[in-house]
């Protein structure tokens, strides 16, 4: 992919002294880049331990079977939008965002698990004003993500930040 012959110079070209210089994220979601599992994989060949931070809507089984550089990341964020269909409804304005979202997590989960991959997965949410309590749901939600994937270690970490808009 032409564009990611650009990021591979830079990485090729950059000091190797610190492994997490590089992060995949984006203004345009990361997995709709054809050749992101290759460019994953040349920047973990030349000592650098990758994020990517995605909303997980393309985050199927068929993602890492096509991109299996996925699995070779450090960590990956994946952005949770709402703690139920309506409250995911109401920030994205796609009526399957939740039930998709969810179900390639729990598949992710169960991938990584059976490749045996050691890359962290966490999920990144936004507290939105007069919803504090959305992180009980959300804490839930995690519980429920974990025990329905097949892996023993699940979600490894959450972060959470307040919507700045306001």
């Amino acid at each position: 992919i032409k564009g990611n012959t650009m990021y591979e110079q830079i990485i090729s070209q950059a000091p190797k002294d610190d492994p997490y210089r590089f992060y995949i994220s984006g203004g345009l979601e990361p997995l709709t880049n054809a050749g992101i599992g290759e460019l994953i994989t040349f920047a973990t060949q030349n000592g650098f331990r990758m994020t990517l931070y995605t909303n997980g809507f393309a985050l199927r089984p068929s993602m890492t079977d096509r991109q299996p550089g996925i699995l070779e990341l450090d960590t990956i964020r994946i952005s949770i939008y709402g703690t139920n269909q309506e409250s995911t409804y109401s920030v994205t304005q796609h009526k399957d965002a939740y039930r998709v979202v969810k179900r390639n997590l729990i598949n992710y989960l169960s991938v990584k698990e059976e490749c045996k991959s050691q890359t962290k997965v966490g999920v990144n949410f936004v507290i939105l004003p007069g919803q504090e309590a959305d992180l009980l749901e959300l804490l839930d939600l995690i519980i429920e993500i974990n025990d329905c994937s097949s892996a023993k270690c699940g979600i490894d970490f959450v972060t959470l930040r307040e919507d700045f808009s306001y």
